[in-house]
């Protein structure tokens, strides 16, 4: 037993602490029996019930040990989110205490105790297959559907391996809610709390920005540390994205989902958490494909007739919702993508409007490359004109157009380079022999962005004469949200260069 009040031991229950003479449980209500764990600014005890001796976890926060106020603000809340919630997955909420006053005060949060491995101590000692591994991560996300199903939604912002307990039953339960956020709350303030955990965070938490999708993100880091048996902190590369493919082995099916978990984008991530679930269910089950005379339809547009639709029965946003599902793939009911696609024989014609959807990398530096050098040079003009007629000295006019022809350089630099990655992909097309690859990675590049959206870069290997080459190619098709790495594809490669070459995508 520990006292309450010092934290000396205590060989047996008593009524006044050896050390500090005080009563050693909390307000005669609650023993501390041993420390469970201690993070950031709270430490968390195994204690019971007097009134009944049953067992629980009790949550202590210190005011004289506080840095500052918000670590108190979010204890607060983590309690008043508890005590507002029934969900299967979350420890009962049972009591809260305030025990002494001014700098002495203690602050304690009591729930139900789980008795339990964590899947961070799984994670050390554990290997699971992918089958296990997906039916457990499905059951992590069942909890998160219920949480987000609440109104206002209740997210987590703090899913990792250590959070989540497997109770002796094998039933898993997710504990910590220290980082919770108040949707409503967090709205109205702006969203400036930064909470979460250095890998598992998604990246709009670093903005003090948190919705359910960001709880999406925590389960796939979740995966990769389980799958990898390694701390995901190792796998955060530049502007925190997780380098997580050369260290996981998984299904085609498990790795698009991951792919589609850890977007940086919020928007990019599947729907909900409920979605997520069936997935994994469904890799857990080896069902990659739906089975024969499946619906292919999207959930959201799953029994609406065009009828309906005609007769405006449907509401708008819902058939947006599923028109926006089928282009993204996101329905993922279906088989995978087909990129195996037929080409016709050479020369292939070939537009100069359709030749821009080639390449978009190459596309976008030679409207970028041409616009911005253009701007440039103009830029530069105006002020070497404007400061020789407005009789600046000699060298204001020649910074000016210094300035002009660097930005105006910059510019065309990149047209020049877009513009020879166009006529390459012009050439292959219109003469290129065609043969099958393989795709290596399909992803958002992030370093392109117009209007918001970003282009795909399709990664893809192919050989020719035994040697194999690799290549990449930039698309806006919405389609490959569905193309997984490991499936075929249609390549065209230069016979006198075979290194140049170009996937024929959807």
């Amino acid at each position: 037993m520990l006292c309450a009040h010092c934290g000396a031991e205590l060989a047996v229950e008593v009524q006044a602490c050896t050390a500090c003479g005080q009563d050693p449980t909390l307000l005669g209500r609650y023993r501390l029996s041993a420390i469970l764990g201690s993070g950031g600014q709270a430490t968390t005890y195994r204690g019971e019930r007097v009134s009944d001796g049953a067992p629980v976890a009790i949550k202590e926060l210190l005011l004289r040990r506080l840095n500052d106020w918000k670590a108190l603000e979010l204890f607060e809340r983590e309690a008043a989110v508890l005590r507002a919630i029934a969900v299967d997955g979350v420890p009962h909420y049972l009591d809260q205490l305030v025990v002494g006053v001014g700098k002495q005060q203690g602050f304690y949060l009591v729930q139900e105790l789980i008795a339990g491995e964590s899947l961070e101590q799984e994670r050390v000692t554990r290997r699971r297959g992918e089958a296990e591994l997906a039916a457990t991560l499905a059951e992590v996300a069942d909890i998160l559907a219920r949480l987000h199903a609440l109104r206002p939604p209740v997210v987590h912002r703090d899913v990792k391996p250590s959070n989540v307990l497997r109770r002796a039953d094998g039933k898993l339960m997710l504990i910590d809610f220290g980082s919770v956020a108040d949707a409503l709350r967090d709205q109205a303030e702006g969203g400036s709390t930064v909470a979460g955990t250095f890998g598992y965070m998604a990246p709009e938490q670093f903005a003090g920005r948190a919705e359910p999708r960001s709880d999406l993100y925590g389960l796939g880091a979740t995966a990769i540390a389980l799958l990898s048996g390694r701390a995901v902190q190792e796998f955060v590369g530049a502007g925190n994205v997780l380098e997580w493919r050369s260290a996981v082995v998984a299904s085609p099916a498990l790795q698009a989902l991951l792919s589609d978990l850890l977007d940086p984008d919020p928007q990019g991530r599947p729907a909900s958490a409920e979605e997520v679930a069936r997935r994994l269910r469904a890799i857990a089950a080896g069902e990659t494909e739906a089975p024969s005379g499946q619906s292919q339809v999207p959930p959201s547009l799953q029994g609406v007739s065009l009828a309906d639709v005609i007769k405006g029965k449907v509401d708008v946003s819902r058939l947006i919702e599923g028109i926006a599902e089928a282009a993204r793939g996101q329905h993922r009911n279906g088989p995978p993508l087909e990129l195996r696609l037929p080409v016709p024989e050479t020369p292939r014609p070939l537009s100069l409007f359709a030749s821009r959807k080639l390449d978009a990398h190459a596309a976008f530096n030679v409207s970028f490359g041409f616009t911005f050098g253009g701007i440039g040079v103009l830029m530069g003009s105006v002020l070497a004109v404007a400061a020789l007629l407005g009789g600046a000295p000699g060298e204001m006019g020649f910074v000016g157009a210094g300035v002009g022809l660097l930005f105006g350089g910059i510019g065309w630099a990149l047209f020049a380079s877009g513009l020879r990655r166009w006529r390459k992909a012009r050439r292959v097309w219109r003469d290129g022999r065609a043969t099958v690859g393989r795709l290596l990675e399909c992803r958002r590049d992030r370093s392109v962005k117009v209007n918001g959206r970003s282009p795909y870069l399709v990664r893809y290997s192919y050989e020719v004469a035994g040697a194999t080459y690799e290549g990449e190619i930039g698309s806006w098709s919405a389609l490959l949200a569905s193309a997984r790495p490991g499936q075929t594809l249609t390549v065209l490669y230069n016979e006198a260069q075979p290194e140049e070459s170009l996937a024929k995508l959807p």
